[in-house]
């Protein structure tokens, strides 16, 4: 999509990320979808905030078609039972306790598998870091008001607590070398005792591991006992949407439009996509929630229990200039290549180039 987009070769219907959204709809690549959602209504039917990654000055440039939780844990409890660990821990500092524990016995206590750079960021750090920094100070960082920066305490304190768990064994060494996908075969053959997923992931766990399924919890990123900004993050997002290519011709855009707003955005792809995928949309549809797989179901009764607070996917929200130094940063964070104050000021530094044109 990036190599499309900058050779201003998108298809007609094309998926939009939503930290994409500033550097195409400025390009003329995409087309402004205003006047199409309001024709065809879908403000009414889609929740508003679902629209808010793939936005570009207070205008639409993608329709959202999944709301996903991203940067839970999923975990093996028969594993942790084995290993004498009752309950799942409540802070941080528990947590790494309960990992020595869990590599003692001969487990690798989280699967990561950050070959592609962004599951460190998009399904364990967004949430994590939100905890340490709170949903105000990221709004203020994406609005640009400069009340917030890379280099505030609250934000080293995350990615200096994220170091730490790598450096006391929490992930598997080779976390830069494997993709998500065998990270999370790790899970689905017991070798690891956790991982920090996004909504897809439960239905393959059950899929192709359903004697780990029954096994298979979730739980939230606990944070810090002291310092923390909030408590229970876990991120909501819509992160992708359906754009239409500039390049499209004018009498085909009612038919692009009919296809995304009548099919997919419909009760019966809605009600498929819930009960077949265990994933959710964003808008109301009557669904059978006994069809939704197990997994899900404990994943959900987390995401949904009172005092959870939904965050954004970093994601799909930087500025791309910032977001390209971050999930590399990230990466060294974890493999201790790079301190946390390096890592902070390379960001900073790029970000303060952004205000001065903002």
């Amino acid at each position: 999509i990036d190599t499309w987009g900058v050779s201003d070769e998108l298809p007609d219907i094309c998926m939009l990320n939503g930290t994409k959204a500033k550097e195409f709809a400025e390009t003329g690549v995409i087309l402004n979808l205003d006047d199409y959602i309001k024709e065809y209504k879908l403000t009414d039917k889609i929740y508003p905030d679902a629209f808010s990654e793939l936005k570009y000055n207070d205008s639409i440039y993608g329709i959202p078609w999944e709301y996903a939780n991203y940067a839970f844990i999923l975990y093996n409890k028969g594993i942790f039972n084995e290993v004498g660990i009752s309950e799942f821990p409540k802070t941080l500092e528990e947590l790494i306790e309960a990992c020595k524990k869990i590599k003692a016995a001969g487990y690798i206590p989280m699967a990561m598998g950050d070959k592609a750079l962004w599951p460190a960021d998009s399904l364990a750090f967004s949430a994590f870091v939100n905890n340490f920094v709170g949903n105000d100070w990221y709004n203020s960082i994406l609005k640009m008001d400069e009340k917030a920066s890379f280099k505030d305490a609250e934000f080293i304190n995350a990615l200096t607590a994220y170091q730490q768990l790598a450096k006391e064994g929490v992930f598997n060494e080779n976390l830069s070398s494997i993709d998500n996908d065998q990270r999370g075969a790790l899970y689905q053959n017991r070798e690891a005792a956790m991982i920090s997923a996004g909504n897809w992931e439960c239905n393959s766990i059950v899929n192709i591991a359903p004697e780990v399924a029954e096994e298979t919890y979730s739980a939230l990123w606990p944070a810090p006992a002291n310092g923390a900004k909030t408590h229970n993050s876990i991120v909501a997002s819509s992160a992708w949407g359906f754009s239409l290519g500039a390049n499209i011709d004018k009498e085909k855009i009612p038919y692009a439009m009919d296809f995304i707003s009548n099919y997919i955005c419909s009760q019966e792809y809605g009600k498929k996509f819930t009960e077949g995928q265990g994933m959710f949309v964003p808008w109301k549809i009557d669904y059978d929630k006994s069809k939704i797989n197990i997994v899900t179901q404990r994943q959900q009764e987390v995401a949904l229990a009172d005092g959870v607070v939904g965050c954004l996917n970093w994601d799909s929200t930087l500025p791309p200039q910032v977001k390209e130094i971050y999930q590399r940063g990230l990466q060294e964070i974890l493999m201790s290549i790079k301190t946390p104050q390096e890592l902070s000021n390379e960001m900073q530094a790029t970000y303060e180039e952004l205000l001065k044109n903002k």
